[in-house]
């Protein structure tokens, strides 16, 4: 019986070692193929992922814009808007209907719903910003925030801006 015991315990030592001396000389042939493979699949799925999660309705954005050109594209709307407003206003005394405030919120990788909620309060999208991150933490939506740029205004309700803001409408 110990014989038999000791024959078989050889047979699984040499089976392990043959399956590794394998595995590792025929491991890095495939390593150099196995990465040229992956490189290609993934610019394919790279492309796929941005084609479904466009269906979905998400905003997948591939270019980088540098701070300077968001803060004078956002400048300049900011102006054109209020240039709009004063003409309004200025042509149309008699009556008291004013435009609604349109603001385009651009949030970045890393930003937190504290400064979401800043940039809306300071554009007059929201009237103040504790009850709108109160508003998206009591509603799951604080997790749900995407990154891009979002058009809004200041007629939206608070569940528009967080629909709007989290691709869930």
């Amino acid at each position: 019986m110990k014989q038999i015991v000791r024959a078989f315990a050889l047979g699984i030592l040499t089976a392990t070692v043959l399956l590794g001396v394998i595995y590792f000389f025929d491991n890095d042939n495939d390593d150099v193929v196995g990465e040229q493979n992956t490189a290609e699949n993934n610019v394919m799925d790279l492309e796929e992922m941005i084609e479904e999660l466009e269906m979905n309705g998400y905003y997948v954005s591939t270019e980088e814009p540098t701070d300077e050109q968001d803060l004078t594209e956002t400048e300049t709307q900011k102006e054109s808007t209020e240039n709009e407003s004063e003409n309004e206003s200025g042509s149309d005394t008699d009556t008291e209907t004013t435009a609604p405030e349109t603001f385009n919120l651009t949030i970045e990788s890393g930003m937190t719903i504290s400064q979401v909620a800043e940039s809306l309060e300071n554009a007059n999208i929201i009237e103040d910003r504790e009850v709108f991150i109160t508003y998206l933490n009591d509603n799951d939506y604080g997790t749900n925030i995407q990154i891009g740029e979002f058009e809004l205004n200041s007629e939206m309700t608070l569940q528009e801006i967080a629909d709007t803001i989290a691709n869930q409408n």
